[in-house]
């Protein structure tokens, strides 16, 4: 299921379309008028090209830095995502999958890049809880100029972070003049 809806899954307008060219269909075959055929078959043509259009993955490489293997409990990480295009792309999105305990999904929506062009993103990871997490994987999502398909691919594989437990000093001996002198006599306890 994952792999069809990465590979082919419309979007919302590209169902809106197919049923809309099914319900014309439906009505045409009803009414008899082989004009309104041409609705159906329109839809689905036009369908049909931004299926092929929207079928080329974009060149892009995706690199993630910033991040550390081994964080603190409460430390606040500034993450980067570097992308590098080989040709002009434009029109997509870049999200990165962040645990809830860590923050929030960085998404970002590109107008343009051109090819050759570095493209930088950064944002904040904030270590709330201690425990062992997987940030990404970091997917891009790109589509028809029209809408109607949507697709997506993994440019950076997900990593393993492992958040520490925040550290306390503790004194684990308590200063001897405390006991010898103190600040005031112990009360005399009654019978």
């Amino acid at each position: 299921v994952a792999w069809v809806r990465r590979r082919r899954a419309p979007s919302g307008c590209g169902l809106g379309l197919g049923v809309g060219a099914a319900g014309a269909g439906g009505l045409a075959r009803v009414l008899g008028g082989r004009p309104l055929f041409i609705i159906p078959y329109g839809s689905l043509a036009v369908r049909a090209v931004a299926y092929a259009v929207g079928r080329r993955p974009p060149s892009i490489v995706g690199d993630r830095s910033g991040g550390r293997p081994r964080m603190a409990e409460g430390e606040i990480i500034t993450m980067e995502v570097r992308l590098t295009a080989e040709r002009r792309l434009s029109t997509f999105l870049l999200e990165e999958q962040v645990p809830p305990a860590l923050g929030e999904p960085a998404r970002l929506a590109v107008p343009v890049i051109e090819p050759g062009e570095d493209l930088t993103h950064t944002y904040e990871l904030s270590c709330r809880r201690r425990g062992v997490y997987e940030i990404g994987p970091l997917v891009v999502r790109y589509g028809d100029p029209l809408g109607l398909t949507r697709r997506e691919a993994v440019i950076a594989e997900p990593t393993e972070v492992l958040v520490h437990p925040g550290v306390e000093d503790v004194i684990d001996r308590v200063l001897t003049r405390m006991v010898e002198d103190p600040p005031q006599p112990p009360p005399i306890p009654r019978p």
